[in-house]
């Protein structure tokens, strides 16, 4: 399962290993990398590379609602913070561009 990037992991792990995939859900993927994407991988390395909670602030911003955010915002710090030290290790090597 995948959702976003996630999700064309997860079909390109399907695609390759078919005998190995039981089931594949994935949500909000795509199926070709535009410019926008291209460029918005950009911005993710260089924030990985350079802050990794400054990364976690786009990623909020970018990725949640409005409405969401207002939901969350007395725990935005704590989230930051968690996602900041989650990020793993390589997250800002130029793997996005793998994806199609």
């Amino acid at each position: 399962a995948g959702y976003s990037l996630g999700a064309v992991a997860a079909l390109a792990t399907a695609a390759a290993a078919p005998a190995r995939v039981l089931t594949c859900t994935s949500l909000c993927g795509w199926a070709t990398t535009d410019a926008r994407m291209r460029f918005t991988f950009g911005l993710w390395r260089r924030l990985i590379a350079t802050d990794r909670a400054l990364f976690m602030r786009y990623a909020v911003a970018d990725g949640f609602t409005a409405a969401a955010i207002a939901g969350l915002e007395p725990m935005l710090e704590g989230i930051v913070a968690m996602g900041a030290d989650s990020v793993a290790p390589g997250s800002d090597r130029s793997q996005f561009d793998r994806w199609p």
